[in-house]
């Protein structure tokens, strides 16, 4: 980490400080220290308004403190930078899923998959959206488009379980569970 600090010594570029700093908020989020996580993310976006990595991290960090509001306009604002940029639609599709707004959460998702056909946890969205909503063959389908983008992924083997056994697939289940565990 004091490679970060070295660097915003060094350079005072505002994008390179901004740069710097979301690399450090992002650092000090996964290290569960987020009043400094957010200091550095606003610092980011003090540095350089257009950073979008800040208010995406920042988005990201609001969401997992379920504070829903902040966590929504952070994301918003890193897709007026970058309409083009899909990590914040599928972010607000999660969002939306929370809150229990599956329509708006629907939406979020599929512009995600439009951008970017790879973003497989745009479909774990939209398998959730279809559990919630009782429609068992369509989670089931959405499961497994991720796992043909992502097979490797534990998360993926997981959800599929969890279609699975939505399904009354049992030993499908089963097996998709145990493969999660395996990676």
């Amino acid at each position: 980490m004091s490679q970060y600090f070295h660097m915003l010594s060094l350079n005072p570029e505002s994008q390179v400080k901004a740069e710097c700093h979301t690399s450090l908020g992002l650092l000090f989020n996964q290290m569960n220290e987020s009043k400094m996580a957010y200091y550095h993310l606003y610092q980011a976006i003090k540095d350089d308004e257009h950073c979008i990595m800040a208010y995406h991290h920042l988005g990201s960090l609001y969401l997992k403190e379920k504070k829903y509001k902040e966590a929504l306009k952070n994301f918003q604002k890193a897709i007026d930078i970058d309409p083009d940029f899909v990590w914040p639609y599928a972010r607000i599709g999660f969002a939306y899923l929370e809150l229990d707004r599956l329509d708006k959460a629907k939406k979020y998702f599929t512009q995600a998959i439009k951008l970017d056909s790879a973003e497989y946890w745009s479909h774990i969205g939209l398998s959730e959206i279809f559990r919630k909503k009782n429609k068992k063959e369509e989670q089931l389908i959405e499961s497994q488009k991720a796992l043909e983008i992502a097979p490797d992924d534990s998360d993926v083997r997981n959800y599929l379980g969890i279609a699975y056994e939505f399904n009354n697939q049992f030993e499908e289940a089963v097996g998709q569970y145990n493969k999660a565990l395996e990676l």
